[in-house]
This record gives structure tokens, C-alpha cells and sequence, in this order.
């Protein structure tokens, strides 16, 4: 017969090999939080990885994507409207430069804004950055009658989409009617580290239109001043 101390001994093993084979993820947590060298290497790798990201964007035309809407295939990825009440927007085969634009419109009067979310992560804080694009109306008219009316760039953070840069407007008095007059605008934009730390980087194209048009390309983002220790 078995003696007592060996079945105890027995049942504690077999204990041990159903938790290994039934209960990976405890024995896996319990590992991480004990033992110090996974701990280690885990924030290492992830530590590097965010750094090789940052790296190859410090670039900061790489943080706007399709800036110019050629694709392939021309679209509107990565640029969403922000109300969507009244507006649309869409590839636009009318352009500044090369073949397509972003169009933009509405079918009443509308005070919105095309934006993208950029990684605040790979921002370098108090550093100004130039938000550049050229921007088209069908149809250029004071408020109160069919037309765009206005148009500027703009850069925020937070939930609440605080203003981290703002341009200045590009009027219907300045603008030309027509595919053939684009005019180029700009924004400042600059965010602190706690403002980046609240997440919710955008860079933004507002457009103010009743019952019509107009085509914003070649949107950049850049530094304001260049570097060349730093590009």
C-alpha cells in the first residue's frame, strides 16, 4: 500500500501538471509578475519599438497621409468630416497639382471640418510645425447666398478638440471662382507636452459653404523652421 506522504506528494504534482496544461494564462501571469528579467525585457522591447516609430516619423510629412489624394486608388482615407450634418466630402477630379483633390460640399449652410488624428506620440513638444494646403471654391460668395465662403487650417488635441494652431481665413474676396484658383493657406501649430499627453492630435481644414463646392490638395505638414541637425 502506498504510504500517506507519497500520495500527498503524488496529488500535489498531479495539481501541478493540470494547471500547466489546463491554465496556461495563470501560470503566464504569475511568471511576469515575479520574475524579474521578462519584466525587463518586455519594457525594453516595447521601448524600442516606440522609438523606431518616432524615429522614422520625425519626418513630419510622414505623419499627414494622402496629403495629395492620388492614391492608389485615389480616395479619402485617413481624412473623416467631423459633424457630417449638412457636408460630404469625396475624391475631386479637379486638382492643384497633379490628377485628384478632396472635394468638399454641402447641400445647406455648413461650419465644418475635415480632419485627420496624427500620432502625438511622435510630436515634438514647443516645436512649430507648418500645416500647409491649396484650396479651391466652385463658386466664392459672401455669406448669405450659394457659394463657399471661407476656408482655413487649423491643429487641436484633447476630446474637446482645443485649438493648438489656427490659420488665417482665405476669404471668398480673395478667393477665384473656379477649379482654376486655388490658393494656398497655412496654420502655425504647436502643442505643449501636457497637451499631447491628452491625445487626440489633429490637424483640421474648416470650410464654411451654403449649397455648393470646393476642393482642398496638397496638404502638408512640416517644421516651420528647418534644421539640419534635426532633418
Amino acid at each position: 500500500m502506498m504510504s500517506r506522504s507519497l500520495l500527498v506528494a503524488f496529488a500535489a504534482l498531479s495539481s501541478l501538471a493540470e494547471a500547466h496544461n489546463c491554465r496556461p494564462t495563470a501560470v503566464s501571469t504569475t511568471l511576469i509578475t515575479t520574475t524579474a528579467a521578462p519584466t525587463t525585457t518586455a519594457a525594453e522591447a516595447t521601448t524600442s519599438t516606440t522609438i523606431s516609430v518616432c524615429t522614422a516619423t520625425e519626418t513630419p510629412s510622414l505623419l499627414v497621409k494622402n496629403g495629395n489624394f492620388e492614391g492608389p486608388p485615389p480616395s479619402t482615407e485617413h481624412w473623416s468630416l467631423l459633424h457630417k450634418d449638412n457636408s460630404w466630402i469625396s475624391v475631386g477630379g479637379v486638382s492643384n497639382d497633379f490628377s485628384y483633390s478632396l472635394g468638399f460640399g454641402t447641400g445647406s449652410f455648413t461650419d465644418d471640418y475635415v480632419y485627420q488624428e496624427i500620432d502625438a506620440g511622435c510630436i515634438i513638444p514647443d516645436t512649430e510645425y507648418e500645416l500647409s494646403g491649396w484650396v479651391g471654391f466652385n463658386k466664392a460668395s459672401s455669406v448669405g447666398s450659394s457659394g463657399c465662403h471661407d476656408a482655413r487650417l487649423a491643429c487641436s488635441f484633447g476630446e474637446d478638440g482645443a485649438f493648438a494652431g489656427l490659420g488665417d481665413k482665405l476669404q471668398a474676396s480673395d478667393a477665384v471662382n473656379g477649379a482654376s484658383g486655388f490658393k494656398r493657406i497655412t496654420a502655425t501649430c504647436q502643442w505643449a507636452e501636457e497637451q499631447l499627453a491628452q491625445g487626440h492630435a489633429r490637424v483640421l481644414f474648416n470650410f464654411r459653404c451654403t449649397q455648393n463646392f470646393g476642393w482642398i490638395d496638397n496638404i502638408k505638414f512640416d517644421f516651420k523652421t528647418y534644421d539640419p541637425e534635426r532633418r
